[in-house]
């Protein structure tokens, strides 16, 4: 199931995937404790992506999805994607969750000439499901950010949001 939410929160960086049709999706499966959010239709424009082959020496990519706004979703160990990434998904720190608010897993690339125009990419993370709900959270974020070699000078593209709009249990 989708919620509503926004593919085109702010102005696209130049090198980020550039179009409005790419989605994040919520999927609650059959099961009770698991859901998979999915961000899918992800593809770059064909300057996009020289400039990510012209940044490559220097530059690295991280993909991270928040969930913002809530105390019961942690990120799992499943997943699967068709970005070619050089580090598998993982939890970001606890510290910088509990001054966030939010749950982050983040993926990295360090080869951003590996991303091609002609590709459309995927990342589906697989997350526990939620102990109890609130109306209207939590809030879901997707994020491309451009970091310098070293992953501490970032420039980051808010690239979707969508809120959880029903009650759950």
């Amino acid at each position: 199931m989708a919620w509503i939410g926004d593919d085109t929160p702010n102005d696209h960086f130049s090198w980020a995937y550039g179009q409005g049709a790419h989605d994040l999706i919520l999927l609650e499966w059959s099961e009770p404790s698991h859901d998979w959010v999915r961000n899918q239709d992800m593809d770059w424009t064909y300057d996009g992506a020289v400039e990510l082959n012209q940044i490559s020496d220097t530059r690295n990519l991280e993909f991270d999805v928040d969930i913002c706004n809530q105390f019961y979703y942690n990120g799992r160990d499943n997943w699967n994607t068709n970005v070619p990434y050089s580090k598998a998904p993982e939890g970001s720190s606890f510290a910088e969750e509990e001054a966030d608010d939010c749950t982050e897993v983040e993926m990295e690339m360090s080869e951003p000439y590996r991303i091609h125009n002609d590709g459309v990419y995927f990342w589906d993370q697989q997350y526990d499901s939620e102990k109890s709900a609130v109306s209207g959270a939590p809030t879901f974020h997707k994020n491309l950010e451009n970091c310098n070699e070293f992953w501490w000078d970032c420039g980051s593209d808010w690239t979707g949001w969508m809120q959880k709009k029903v009650r759950q249990q």
